[in-house]
């Protein structure tokens, strides 16, 4: 004879599934009758009889409001404004009954409520639906769906599998329906699944023929371009690709900036001779300077400049700087290029010692010559995460940040130099300049009100 005491004994498998559907059916027909309940859940004017514990085992939240004795429930009636009454009604089917019939057209209401309400068993099986139906059609909407309401693990999956199917999402029209900002952020990442980069100025090219017309959206098309420019020749990108594929870097294709007029992909011959860490800059043609090549022994620095025509699809050498130069800035002033700082040595370089340079070298593109321009209070080296630190502002140059120094022990500046070329002279006009410590700078087109004072 056993000793263990009834209340002890476990039950069957089977009684145990029957005693909770028993219970579930009589929580569901006391519901149906308002019998014992004692809360009212509002959604759109709808009233909800519910019970107040078969709420709280599902939600903290419903849990946390009914214990803490917030003033909303003393009345015996909850609104929940921001809950669709279809949706509630279904979270409710989930509690009582175990039910929830998911469908297109009411996933992502019963997902938002059950996210916002903190029913988590039901947003898993939501969440577990949408993985299952993700596509490349639906795949960029899903995902900033789900970063706006702040369902991390949402997004992250769906982030995996933009990234991971990006060429296919990229023939999608919901891709196109992306802000300037989304749109650059994804573009931006270094996961993106692509075995050309031809494919991402496609993307951006079809992007702009949507807005053609908008003012609005002008100014943002042409940053994107231009910000999708310098991510193509980027060292960054070059580095990438030297890491996946050598051949890649070889044939690489340089773009250059496309009008706004351009329909279709605007593909250019590649530069004659590749460098690494050269300057780019734009005034009507596309213009390649500086750099060094890596294939050379030792590592060669150049003093060229090279223009793209893009009426004849060709580059065309132009008249030489007097440093051989990388790791310098550029900026567009007054339709002159301004070459400032780097790493160089005099003329072209034939393996003489080099230095950081404080020298200035200003080009104008409508006679092919170089002038000397004011010298740098410093020596100066651009910074290494290709940020857009130098540029014109009504009609003067701001650098903001810089190395001092080359080597190992470099010394981040983050100074803010003006330079008015009536004056022709560098001033500092900040010198503790509000600058993250990972060095990424961004010259934005406005003066702050306050004379650049941090705010």
């Amino acid at each position: 004879m056993s000793n263990t005491h009834p209340r002890q004994r476990s039950m069957d498998a089977p009684v145990v599934e029957e005693h909770g559907s028993q219970l579930l059916r009589q929580l569901e027909r006391m519901r149906a009758a308002e019998e014992l309940t004692d809360v009212v859940l509002l959604a759109e004017g709808i009233p909800f009889h519910c019970h107040k514990v078969v709420l709280s085992a599902f939600s903290p939240y419903f849990q946390a409001m009914f214990t803490c004795g917030l003033k909303e429930t003393r009345g015996g009636e909850v609104p929940l404004r921001d809950t669709p009454a279809q949706s509630l009604d279904l979270l409710l089917d989930y509690m009582y009954r175990a039910e929830l019939p998911l469908s297109n057209d009411n996933i992502q209401g019963v997902a938002a409520a059950a996210f916002l309400l903190h029913v988590d068993g039901a947003f898993r099986l939501c969440q577990s639906h949408m993985e299952a139906r993700m596509d490349p059609s639906n795949c960029v909407g899903l995902y900033h769906w789900a970063r706006h309401l702040g369902a991390t693990s949402l997004a992250d999956c769906a982030l995996r599998f933009l990234c991971q199917h990006f060429a296919q999402v990229c023939e999608e029209e919901e891709v196109l329906d992306l802000d300037a900002l989304s749109l650059g952020d994804l573009l931006g990442s270094d996961d993106l699944n692509i075995s050309q980069e031809q494919v991402v100025l496609e993307l951006v090219l079809r992007w702009v023929q949507r807005r053609r017309g908008d003012p609005h959206s002008e100014a943002q098309a042409v940053e994107l371009l231009r910000r999708v420019r310098l991510e193509l020749v980027d060292p960054g990108f070059r580095r990438k690709a030297r890491r996946r594929n050598p051949a890649l870097l070889r044939d690489a294709e340089c773009f250059g900036m496309i009008p706004l007029q351009t329909s279709g992909l605007c593909e250019t011959a590649a530069p004659p001779r590749p460098s690494l860490r050269y300057g780019m800059e734009t005034t009507d043609l596309l213009l390649c300077l500086g750099g060094h090549q890596p294939d050379d022994e030792p590592d060669k620095l150049s003093n060229r400049l090279f223009q793209f025509d893009p009426v004849r699809d060709r580059w065309t050498e132009c008249a030489r700087m007097k440093y051989s130069r990388y790791r310098c800035g550029t900026a567009v002033l007054n339709g002159e290029i301004y070459i400032l700082g780097g790493i160089g040595c005099d003329r072209e370089d034939r393996g003489q010692s080099r230095r950081c340079l404080s020298s200035v070298e200003i080009y104008n593109p409508d006679t092919d010559t170089w002038r000397e321009g004011p010298t740098l209070p410093t020596t100066l080296l651009a910074l290494r995460t290709n940020a857009s630190n130098i540029g014109s502002v009504e009609g003067k140059l701001y650098l903001c940040g810089y190395y001092k120094g080359a080597g190992r022990h470099e010394i981040i500046t983050k100074e803010i130099l003006e330079l008015d070329p009536a004056d022709n002279v560098w001033t500092v006009v900040e010198r503790r300049a509000a600058m993250h410590d990972s060095y990424d700078v961004c010259l934005v087109a406005n003066l702050n009100p306050r004379d650049l004072f941090t705010p």
